[in-house]
C-alpha cells in the first residue's frame, strides 16, 4: 500500500481472511494481525499456522465483540469478498463499529467497467451479487458515513479496483484518482460501453463455438484447463459439453475427480492431463494465461496450442 496507510504500529483486521496467507505477509510489518473467516475449517488451519483467525461472518456484533475485546483497528481489509454479500452494509456496519477514528477501509473487488471493457462475460455467476463500480462504492460508503479517498487498479482477475475509505469528516481530500476514475466511468457507459458488452459477449460464444467446431473437424483433441467458476460459466454460455472437451486439467485436489456442473466435463490433475495431452488446450482460467503455458512448456508439452478466449478469442502458439 502507499505509504502513510499502513505501518508498524497498525493493527490490521481481514475480513475474508481465508487460511491467512495475507495476513502472513503482514505479521513482520505491523503490530497486530487478526483474520475473521465463516468457515470453521479454514479458520483452524489458519490458526494451526499461527494466524489468529476467528470463525464468524463479519458483522456489527462481532465488530462490537472484538472491539471490547481488542480494542480498535487502524487498518481493516476486504478483499475480494463485499461482492459476494447479499447485504454488504451488514460488513461496513461492522467496520464503522471497530475501525479507529482515523482508520483506513480497504475493499478490493473485480472492477465493473473492466469486465465490460474486456467482454468478461464470464466473471457473471452465483458467488457474485455485485460488480462495483467507483460510482457504486462511493454511493455505498456514503450511505455507513465513509468516503472514498482514494483508488488502485490493477490487472487481478482480470482487472480490479482497490478502494481506500476513510471516515467522513477525517478532513482527508478525495484524491484525483477516485475524481478522474468516476468521471472516466461516466463518459464510458454514456458512450455504450454496456451495449458493447454484450455484443462481446455474444461475439466470443459464437467464435468459440465455431473454433472448436473447427477443430474437432480437424481431429484435434480439446481440455480445458482451469476448473473456475467462470470456466463453468463460458462453457455453458458457449454450448461446450464433454463431448466436444472430456477433460479439464486443474491442480486443486479437491476438484479432481469431480465435473465442472451441466456441461459434464471431467476434472482431471495437471499430472494426468500432461502425460495424455491434447492437441489445444481451453484456457478457461485465462486470468493466469503465462503461468499456464509457461507450465505446459516446462512440462515439454511444445506442440500444444491455446485457446485465450477473453477479451476475444485467440489461438496461441508460442
Amino acid at each position: 500500500m502507499k505509504a502513510g496507510y499502513l505501518n508498524a504500529e497498525s493493527n490490521v483486521l481481514e475480513i475474508g481472511s481465508n487460511v491467512g496467507h495475507f495476513l502472513a505477509y503482514l505479521i513482520p510489518k505491523v503490530r497486530s494481525v487478526l483474520g475473521v473467516d465463516p468457515a470453521q475449517n479454514i479458520a483452524e488451519i489458519a490458526n494451526a499456522h499461527g494466524i489468529p483467525t476467528v470463525a464468524d461472518f463479519f458483522n456489527k456484533d462481532v465488530a462490537g465483540r472484538l472491539a471490547r475485546d481488542r480494542g480498535e483497528v487502524e487498518v481493516i481489509f476486504a478483499r475480494h469478498c463485499m461482492a459476494h454479500n447479499r447485504n454488504p452494509y451488514l460488513i461496513l456496519d461492522g467496520i464503522a463499529e471497530l475501525l479507529s477514528e482515523n482508520g483506513v477501509f480497504v475493499l478490493e473487488n473485480a472492477y465493473a467497467i473492466t469486465t465490460f471493457e474486456n467482454n468478461e462475460f464470464d466473471q457473471i455467476y452465483h458467488e457474485h451479487m455485485f460488480y462495483f463500480s467507483l460510482r457504486a462504492v462511493e454511493e455505498m460508503l456514503k450511505r455507513r458515513g465513509f468516503v472514498l479517498h482514494d483508488v488502485l487498479f490493477s490487472s487481478i482477475h482480470g482487472g480490479s479496483i482497490c478502494c481506500i475509505a476513510k471516515r467522513a469528516g477525517s478532513n482527508t481530500p478525495i484524491r484525483q484518482s477516485v475524481i478522474r476514475g468516476i468521471s472516466r466511468e461516466k463518459l464510458l457507459l454514456e458512450q455504450g460501453l454496456a451495449e458493447r458488452f454484450a455484443n462481446g459477449a455474444m461475439r466470443i460464444q459464437s467464435t468459440l463455438r465455431s473454433e472448436i467446431g473447427d477443430l474437432i473437424a480437424q481431429g484435434k483433441s480439446i481440455y480445458a484447463y482451469g476448473a473456475t467458476a467462470k470456466g463453468a460459466t463460458l462453457l455453458n454460455c458457449s454450448g461446450m459439453t464433454y463431448h466436444e472437451i472430456p477433460f479439464c486439467a486443474d491442480s486443486t485436489h479437491m476438484k479432481q475427480g469431480r465435473f465442472i456442473p451441466k456441461c459434464g466435463v471431467e476434472i482431471v490433475s495437471e499430472e494426468w492431463a500432461f502425460a495424455h495431452p491434447p492437441d489445444v488446450f481451453l484456457l478457461t482460467a485465462w486470468n493466469y494465461r503465462d503461468e499456464i503455458i509457461s507450465k505446459v512448456r516446462a512440462a515439454g508439452l511444445h506442440d500444444v496450442q491455446f485457446i485465450v478466449p477473453v477479451p476475444e478469442v485467440e489461438i496461441v502458439i508460442t
